[in-house]
């Protein structure tokens, strides 16, 4: 019998951000000290598992996440960087959070053609699993990525269309936290190699004592 297939999707930790802005896909946004605890936390809670191989989007604050947890585990797996964890393409990039509270988060609503929508982020996503499900059958691998590419994929595993409008409500039966924390690990597990299984989600936050924005 195959084992399972799985898949954790990392989100990066907290980033030093003095300017309380949306940094996006802005460059040179590195981890906070917090944010270094917190990625080490996550790579503690999964040195009990036997990871083949590290994934992180290019940005700087998930390659630092991805270099943390590759510290905190036996085998030291490779890390590769994949441009399909990168970060959600808006116009917003550089605007204040209170802005962005201002539109309860939703990054998607009326924005022009060259940026992307919910459905957009999980194709890539999704992609990236099946890749994952083709190169690692009955392994686990980790995927450090960004809070809304791990919502949308939280929303797709369910079965659920991803909607930017409702992402707290959709996700808060198996998110309790309402959205991914910073180092929280979302993972999926699929049983078989059928492309259209919806596999088993489940959520860890290892530092849900200390949250902080």
């Amino acid at each position: 019998m195959q084992s399972p297939t799985r898949i954790s999707f990392v989100r990066h930790g907290h980033v030093h951000n003095p300017e309380n802005i949306y940094y996006g896909r802005l460059p040179n946004f590195r981890l906070s000290d917090e944010g270094e605890a917190q990625a080490r936390l996550a790579g503690l809670a999964l040195r009990p598992y036997s990871i083949g191989a590290i994934y992180s989007s290019p940005m700087l604050r998930a390659q630092q996440t991805a270099v943390i947890i590759q510290e905190q585990l036996p085998n030291t797996p490779t890390i590769h960087t994949a441009e399909a964890l990168i970060e959600v393409h808006t116009p917003h990039d550089g605007l204040s959070r209170p802005d962005l509270e201002a539109r309860n988060w939703d990054l998607y609503t009326g924005s022009s053609s060259e940026y992307e929508q919910p459905a957009d982020v999980i194709k890539r996503i999704e992609g990236f699993i099946q890749e994952c499900r083709v190169n690692h059958v009955g392994g686990h691998v980790v995927a450090v990525t960004h809070g809304d590419n791990i919502a949308f994929m939280a929303l797709w595993a369910l079965g659920q269309i991803p909607d930017a409008t409702r992402k707290a409500s959709l996700l808060k039966p198996i998110i309790p936290d309402e959205y991914p924390q910073t180092a929280s690990i979302s993972t999926l597990t699929f049983q078989s190699t059928a492309v259209d299984e919806l596999p088993k989600f489940e959520y860890y936050n290892p530092h849900a004592h200390q949250l902080s924005e």
